[in-house]
């Protein structure tokens, strides 16, 4: 009877075991954190201020969502569901214009963070501000062409308020846009295994990245974790920076009208006075803030392609990627990276 008990034991240990994971997998919520924290989560962080700068100056309410359906607990569960996916939509739409409008921006004149990577990996800090400056002058040329010149106006438009912001980053140094933790010898690796295994051929100016963001995704879960931390946070300051460009779009707005007409029809933020230094201190913060939320989407976006990169380079190690190559030969490699050219921008 115990040798048959010892005999069944480890089968009901395994039969528990995977009722345990279909369990899990049965109550996992259909949402991931990317939804609740960046979609819901700056969708009802906007709120209080859309009712700040447009219902309160305009008379106007938020929807109730009252529904008068005849069941007490119908009509609660309606109307609150129906209040979330509301606010789950605005989050959407909050993300999908800060991807038009900061994320786009950053990529077409600093470039994509792969570019930035790149550039960190094969430059010598003498001459990487030189580098630095020619390929940013390059990006806002190609901008400017034909085929991108609408879209570059439109962005530009959008972005009046504070294209100062973006002068003052690029002045003190990019907040390490283009300082990564990837070395030359690293990278080397990185575009050597890219090459053998067929996937890509890595250069300054070609689509290479998503070939290994994705070669990475579809194979190492562990590395996927970190990378979609950074992920997170990331569309966090992204979304974040479009709420407060809004913000100072609005004020700007609200202070003409006062100039023109002599009435401010909003308090400050925070306070109950309409206008004095406070209002000045109000739209400070508001500039601080929203290039504290630029600067960190940009930080954090290097984090996670650098994370992608990592896995891609340190995962299943082949034989062939341990010999490195002499200086010499990463110079010779920097040197063809930069000379390389073409009309697409990296991947």
């Amino acid at each position: 009877m115990a040798a048959t008990d010892v005999a069944i034991r480890p089968f009901a240990c395994v039969t528990v075991g995977h009722l345990v994971t279909n369990l899990k997998d049965l109550i996992r919520p259909p949402f991931a954190n990317y939804d609740v924290v960046v979609y819901f989560g700056c969708g009802l962080f906007s709120l209080p201020l859309i009712d700040h700068y447009v219902f309160k100056p305009t008379g106007f309410r938020f929807p109730t969502y009252q529904l008068n359906i005849g069941i007490p607990l119908a009509d609660i569960a309606v109307s609150t569901l129906s209040l979330l996916f509301s606010v789950y939509l605005l989050g959407h739409i909050i993300s999908y214009a800060s991807s038009l409008l900061t994320e786009k921006s950053i990529e077409s004149f600093f470039g994509k963070v792969s570019s930035a990577i790149m550039i960190s990996a094969i430059s010598d800090s003498y001459e990487k501000k030189e580098i630095i400056s020619s390929f940013i002058w390059r990006n806002f040329k190609e901008s400017f062409k034909k085929k991108n010149i609408k879209t570059s106006i439109l962005r530009i438009l959008f972005l009046i308020p504070v294209i100062p912001v973006f002068i003052i980053i690029n002045w003190i140094g990019d907040f390490d846009y283009y300082k990564s933790r990837i070395s030359p010898e690293s990278f080397e690796k990185i575009r050597r295994k890219g090459r053998n295994l067929c996937l890509v051929n890595i250069s300054l100016y070609s689509h290479w990245y998503k070939d290994i963001e994705h070669y990475v995704i579809n194979r190492y879960p562990v590395a996927l974790n970190r990378m979609y931390n950074y992920l997170v946070i990331s569309g966090i300051f992204r979304s974040l920076s479009i709420i407060f460009l809004a913000s100072i779009w609005m004020e700007t707005y609200f202070l003409i009208h006062y100039i023109f007409t002599g009435h401010y029809h909003i308090t400050i933020l925070s306070s109950d006075e309409t206008f004095g230094i406070e209002r000045l201190f109000s739209i400070i913060t508001l500039y601080v803030i929203y290039a504290f939320s630029v600067s960190s989407y940009m930080k954090f976006q290097r984090r996670y392609a650098e994370e992608a990169l990592f896995a891609f380079l340190l995962t299943d190690w082949p034989d062939w990627i341990d010999s490195k190559l002499p200086r010499s030969g990463v110079a010779r490699y920097q040197s063809a990276s930069i000379g390389t050219t073409s009309d697409d921008a990296s991947g």
